[in-house]
């Protein structure tokens, strides 16, 4: 170890590149690293004599198999970040609330079942990312970080909702997405400084009222396949850039949502839509609106008076026709029309357009039909211009356009698979000839 060495601020291993040596004795000589980063490295261990690096502030280990994480870790005192996430971790230190400086704690997609007490003694923990564990347990002491500004505890089994969560004065990011809770509490309600709020669960009926309380709320958002309508101030929320709804059963939108002046990105998928209130031309700064996998039957009008609009996602509909005036939307660069089973055809000017990126793939059995119909019409041509073109007269023998006399019905026309019987009448022998 060179005295260069001894005075590393910053250690990386990356891909697999695991130093020559023994890790124990190599990071017991670098008394002034500060941070430590092992990224893709495999199955790795850290050391019982971690706690020797003194002056840590800073270690992250990101997609590694780390399935123990040794308890000295604890006592490295000046440690602000700790970042495991994506590494297979089971289970952390029993006595975390000795990492008294830990402002970031991200322990993201990992198999933890439950966080020790410890961790909530964390008080100045800013950042906390649980997502994707394996967390059973009631977070009830959840409440006693309040310098938390954000916290991530989605896709996890939690069925209670955390108490008191109000206390967290100064949250701004809280994800809730794809959990288990049975209610949502309206203490969310009170979060004054909350920017960002996402909410997933197949259990709530309805979200609590007085969401329009959060003046500073930018992003909201809610997934839940019980849900069958908003609260009655939820478009009062009039600090909103982006709303994301999908998997519900809302639908419809009130004309109400023209009070979301400052929209961006609008998002209502797999909700039921049938049709799009008039208010959504009020939208002047909607640039991003995904309608995909709804019930829309006709295009809506009102969406030719987003000047603004960039991107449209109509996938998975039902339209059968798309407007010309659609080119006519002076910043739109890109429409999704995939899978509207009715929609066979684009309009010519769309399909001309070179600064519109056009996706558009007719559904399996919408090709099917579609080749039904070239069929159909080449059996029609083939019945009723060729056949009579080239039809030889049994009588005079000469070849020549026997006139139909009597027109086939409208049923014969439809059932072209069925022989139709009908009267000719031959110029050359004028006479009347039943023909098959």
């Amino acid at each position: 170890m060179t005295i260069e060495e001894k005075r590393l601020s910053s250690f990386l291993v990356k891909y697999q590149i695991i130093p020559k040596g023994s890790p124990e004795q190599m990071w017991q000589q670098m008394e002034a690293l500060e941070e430590l980063v092992i990224k893709s490295a495999g199955t790795i261990t850290l050391p019982d004599n971690i706690d020797l690096l003194v002056n840590l502030k800073r270690i992250q280990i990101y997609l590694c198999e780390l399935h123990r994480v040794p308890e000295n870790l604890v006592y490295l005192s000046k440690l602000e970040i700790l970042d495991l996430s994506y590494s297979s971790v089971r289970k952390l230190p029993s006595q975390m609330e000795l990492m008294t400086n830990l402002e970031e704690l991200n322990l993201h997609c990992n198999k933890l079942t439950y966080l020790p007490q410890g961790v909530f003694a964390l008080k100045k923990l800013r950042v906390l990312d649980v997502g994707h564990n394996h967390l059973k347990r009631p977070l009830t002491l959840l409440s006693e970080l309040t310098n938390l500004v954000e916290l991530n505890l989605r896709f996890n089994y939690l069925k209670k909702f955390p108490d008191h969560l109000d206390r967290l004065i100064h949250l701004k990011i809280l994800d809730l997405g794809y959990s288990d809770f049975r209610v949502v509490s309206d203490s969310i309600t009170k979060l004054k400084n909350l920017e960002e709020f996402s909410i997933g669960t197949d259990y709530v009926e309805y979200l609590p009222e007085g969401l329009s309380k959060l003046k500073k709320l930018k992003i909201i958002k809610i997934r839940g396949e019980q849900i069958r309508a908003l609260p009655s101030d939820f478009f009062e929320i009039r600090s909103l850039e982006e709303l994301s709804i999908s998997k519900t059963k809302i639908g419809h939108l009130p004309d109400t949502i023209q009070n979301l002046k400052l929209l961006k990105t609008l998002e209502v998928r797999e909700s039921q839509l049938k049709q799009l209130p008039d208010g959504l031309e009020a939208l002047k700064q909607l640039e991003d609106l995904d309608l995909s996998s709804n019930q829309l039957t006709v295009f809506p009008a009102v969406l030719l008076e987003l000047k603004s609009l960039e991107i449209l996602d109509l996938d998975w509909n039902n339209l059968s026709v798309v407007p010309e005036a659609i080119t006519e939307l002076p910043n739109l660069r890109t429409i999704r029309l995939n899978y509207n089973d009715r929609l066979l055809y684009l309009p010519t000017a769309l399909k001309k357009n070179k600064q519109i990126d056009v996706r558009f793939d007719i559904p399996y059995w919408g090709r099917i039909v579609h080749l039904a119909r070239k069929i159909v019409v080449f059996r029609w041509i083939e019945r009723h211009i060729i056949r009579q073109t080239l039809r030889v007269c049994p009588e005079c023998k000469k070849v020549g356009q026997l006139s139909l006399q009597n027109e086939p019905t409208q049923a014969q026309n439809q059932l072209l698979d069925t022989a139709i019987e009908a009267d000719y009448y031959c110029k050359y022998c004028e006479k009347s000839i039943a023909i098959d």
